[in-house]
């Protein structure tokens, strides 16, 4: 197989061969987007890239396994290799307008991630994707491209914004491990050839499932982790959708950003 890169990454980046360990956890709270819906979010991590196939279980349920990459992955017997995603940490804001934020795992795909990038490269934002708010919108099914990303005014996290962001990222606190870290370099590790055969023996799958233009790429369509999982993750609460799909807005005059926290005492940038 070809050379891999996963885990922690940055907004540039170039493929190199890893290999990890698969550790057992909760299953991780991701943002779970509906068609013609959006989802106003704050970046509070880098990406963390891994690797990975839909399959189709007995039930019918596609569940998405990470990759071992390596010439012997059950999941490339069909020849087709696995496709790339990114974990990222967000801050997903809930209705109504003041609603404490909620930490989510955006499964990011190439097209959420296209439209990062281009947001950074426009001077009133800049990179530093941790100063100023996001919207994610979803387009209707079949749409192309599905996913629209844009830009709110840059304004500084809130005191309860960095009160969440400290407790999912902050590997320590008080120095001490802390319980609630979610650990995303972990969770991008490929899987061990035995694991996933392990995960197809429980699962009773029916082969890799059909890539669509919609569901080709992570972020784009729904599945279960082959962890075990012990309570599902909270429901997300949609908003509605305010700007089409794949359109990036032109941002206002940049506003005044309050000073803050800085970003080493909780964001993992």
């Amino acid at each position: 197989m070809s050379d891999y890169k996963v885990g922690e990454t940055t907004w540039d980046e170039a493929d190199v061969p890893s290999q990890g360990k698969f550790e057992k956890t909760a299953p991780l709270p991701i943002l779970k987007m509906e068609n013609n819906k959006s989802y106003t979010i704050r970046i509070i991590s880098k990406p963390y890239r891994y690797y990975a196939k839909w399959v189709v279980a007995s039930t019918g349920k596609k569940v998405k396994i990470l990759s071992s990459l390596t010439p012997d992955c059950p999941l490339c017997a069909d020849g087709v290799q696995p496709k790339l995603g990114r974990y990222i940490k967000v801050l997903y804001r809930p209705e109504p307008e003041g609603t404490k934020p909620e930490l989510r795992v955006l499964d990011c795909g190439s097209q959420i991630y296209s439209g990062v990038k281009k947001i950074q490269g426009i001077s009133a934002y800049g990179k530093d994707v941790s100063k100023y708010d996001l919207v994610i919108s979803k387009g209707s099914k079949g749409q192309n491209p599905l996913y629209g990303v844009n830009a709110l005014p840059p304004q500084a996290m809130s005191e309860v914004d960095i009160e969440v962001a400290r407790k999912y990222n902050a590997k320590q606190l008080d120095g001490k491990d802390n319980p609630d870290f979610i650990d995303l370099e972990v969770r991008c590790k490929p899987l061990s050839v035995e694991v996933i055969r392990k995960i197809l023996e429980k699962i009773g799958s029916k082969g890799p499932s059909i890539e669509t233009a919609e569901g080709g790429v992570f972020g784009e369509t729904e599945g279960d982790e082959p962890a075990p999982v012990a309570a599902p993750p909270a429901k997300v609460v949609a908003k509605a959708a305010a700007v089409p799909a794949a359109e990036v807005v032109t941002p206002a005059p940049k506003a005044a950003v309050k000073p803050g926290a800085k970003a080493e005492e909780f964001l993992d940038f």
